[in-house]
């Protein structure tokens, strides 16, 4: 079974990327994301994991996406935290 999975690069406005810590396994600093859950677009599943992992509201659009791989898909945005 394929696991789709997104994951955001959102920046400020003096470059820095927002980072959220794993709350599970090594609990090391990572970007905000997650799995798409059934029924769910990835666009909707990034606002959700970018919403739950660090309190940021972000509207998605398909001019930000890029495929990394077959299986996983990164959505960024590049909004300066004022999304």
């Amino acid at each position: 079974m394929v696991t789709l999975g997104v994951f955001a690069a959102i920046f400020d406005g003096d470059g820095r990327i927002l980072c959220v810590r794993m709350n599970y396994a090594t609990h090391a600093w990572t970007t905000p994301g997650g799995g798409v859950e059934p029924g769910e677009s990835p666009l909707a599943a990034l606002e959700r994991e970018v919403l739950e992992e660090s309190g940021v509201v972000v509207v998605a659009d398909d001019s930000s996406a890029s495929t990394v791989s077959r299986t996983t898909t990164t959505w960024c945005c590049s909004c300066g935290l004022a999304c």
